[in-house]
């Protein structure tokens, strides 16, 4: 895999996460048959790095810490995409600066929940998986813990198909507990300190996040525009996702 921060061989474990389209406070959604699976996987060792990432909540600036997953665009219930996305690959982060939680109405394929974005979890690269291309370099995704109000959900049993699953013939088959994060699509730069090499969070915590710092761009130029204030964000192709946690997962023949 090849995304904007390293190339490496990673071991695909098992899969953890399901994202649905999801509309976020009456935006709509963009293709709602395009659905991605996460995989945890197993990487190399992981030089931490600190990036800037903008969308419609502001500023975050996160610590990447680690790879966490891999992502796929993926077809559910045996509903026919086109799958016009990114492969993703995430890495856990930790925000940097203060986060102001705040409430959001999300509607998706499986409900329509008001809840409270917490804090950034997650930030997600598109990436090369096998030498696949990446369809849009500058589309990354942010994803928010979600905390839902205390409403009861039903868990549906769904069926997931992707390149895994067609590559041995047989689709994944599971149960979703709870939506558990909230994914926005993001412009992302990456920070650096004085010496050329990543920004330290050390150095960081001591000298600040606005001060000091050269910012060095590593999206592609686009029509997308973010902006310093929340709510003011605008993008060509937004896609935000619900992400549902799986309480049991298996693989079965189609």
């Amino acid at each position: 895999m090849a995304d904007q921060f390293v190339t490496e061989q990673v071991t695909v474990k098992r899969p953890i996460r399901l994202c649905n389209p999801g509309d976020k406070n009456g935006e709509g959604i963009l293709d709602p048959s395009a659905h991605i699976m996460c995989y945890k996987i197993a990487a190399q060792p992981f030089t931490q790095r600190t990036v800037l990432a903008q969308n419609q909540f502001g500023d975050n600036y996160l610590r990447i810490i680690r790879p966490e997953s891999l992502c796929n665009p993926a077809a559910k219930n045996f509903i026919e995409s086109d799958l016009q996305i990114n492969h993703y690959k995430c890495y856990r982060a930790r925000a940097l600066n203060r986060f102001q939680p705040r409430t959001v109405t999300v509607q998706d394929q499986f409900e329509t929940r008001i809840g409270t974005l917490i804090r950034p979890v997650l930030f997600c690269n598109p990436v090369d998986k096998n030498g696949e291309g990446i369809l849009d370099r500058s589309a990354h995704q942010t994803c928010y813990k979600f905390q839902a109000d205390g409403s009861p959900f039903v868990s549906p049993t769904i069926n997931v198909l992707d390149q895994f699953g067609a590559l041995d013939l047989r689709t994944i088959a599971g149960t979703c507990r709870k939506a558990d994060l909230l994914c926005v699509p993001s412009l992302k730069t990456e920070l650096y300190d004085g010496t050329g090499g990543p920004a330290s969070y050390a150095w960081r915590r001591g000298r600040g996040v606005a001060a000091a710092m050269t910012a060095v761009s590593c999206r592609a130029r686009s029509a997308r525009r973010a902006s310093t204030a929340a709510g003011s964000w605008t993008a060509a192709a937004s896609r935000t996702y619900v992400a549902w946690w799986r309480a049991s997962a298996r693989r079965r023949p189609r």
